[in-house]
Parts: structure tokens; C-alpha cells; sequence
């Protein structure tokens, strides 16, 4: 996937009007530097997290991870860890994305914060850049 297109859905649209999602751990791997993740796991869960507890390439072995899919079918890959509370859950309340901590909860399309106790952007959970290799969202380890 080129990076100038990586905004566009890559999946069907979805609606999660009325309904709560928790996140599901799925099993990544760890080769040359990259985290491979399969599209497929996130397609069909919505939303799930992932965790590397080896030490990988960057020095850091405390690797926490989530990835959705928004209502329109675009992919989102970043932190989980809230940078407001701490919380490392999230789950989805209709069209929110909602720390499981403190209940700060942000669009899922946008990301923009709806409501919570965090004041700014800077509480967003970080984006991470991927690229979407025959079915597979592949990470650069050295982003986390």
C-alpha cells in the first residue's frame, strides 16, 4: 500500500450503532525488525490488541499494540496504552473508541476527542504508520 492512498478504506464499510466491542488479543509475529499483524483477525474481531514481551530491534520489550477497523473500513494501528490514565484496554461503543480506564472516548473515524477528563489531542493513543503487504499489516518495530 503506497502512502498516498493508505487513508482509503480497505475493507467493507461497517455500522457499530448500538454495539460494544472489547478488545481481543490476537498472535503477531516478529521477523527482521517488523511486526506482522493479520488483516483478516482485524476484519473479522473490529478491534483487537497485541503485545511483544521479547526484546525486539528498538530495546523495548513492553510492546503494547491495538488496531480497528473505522466505519467507513479504514484501518487504524497504534499505542494502546492511554496516555490519560494509563489504561491498557479500549473497547468500542458504537462509533467511539473508549478507554476502558477512565472513559475517555474519541470517534472512531476521526479520532477527535468526544469526551473525558484529557483536555487536548496529546491524549490521542499514537498512531502508528504500517503497510498492508498481501493481507498482512506490517509495523516498523522502531515506532514504538
Amino acid at each position: 500500500m503506497t502512502e498516498e492512498n493508505k487513508d482509503e478504506p480497505v475493507v467493507s464499510e461497517r455500522c457499530y450503532d448500538g454495539e460494544r466491542i472489547f478488545m481481543e488479543e490476537v498472535m503477531v509475529q516478529i521477523k527482521d525488525g517488523e511486526l506482522t499483524l493479520p488483516l483478516k483477525k482485524v476484519d473479522q474481531k473490529g478491534l483487537v490488541s497485541f503485545s511483544v514481551s521479547e526484546d525486539v530491534p528498538s530495546g523495548r520489550s513492553d510492546i503494547l499494540g491495538m488496531s480497528y477497523i473505522s466505519p467507513s473500513g479504514r484501518i487504524f494501528v497504534g499505542e494502546k496504552r492511554c496516555k490519560s490514565c494509563g489504561g491498557k484496554e479500549y473497547f468500542i461503543d458504537s462509533d467511539t473508541l473508549v478507554c476502558n480506564g477512565c472513559f475517555v472516548a474519541y470517534d472512531l473515524e476521526t479520532r477527535d476527542e468526544l469526551e473525558g477528563p484529557a483536555a487536548s489531542d496529546g491524549y490521542l493513543p499514537k498512531k502508528i504508520e504500517y503497510e498492508l503487504i498481501k493481507g498482512q499489516i506490517v509495523i516498523d518495530l522502531d515506532q514504538f
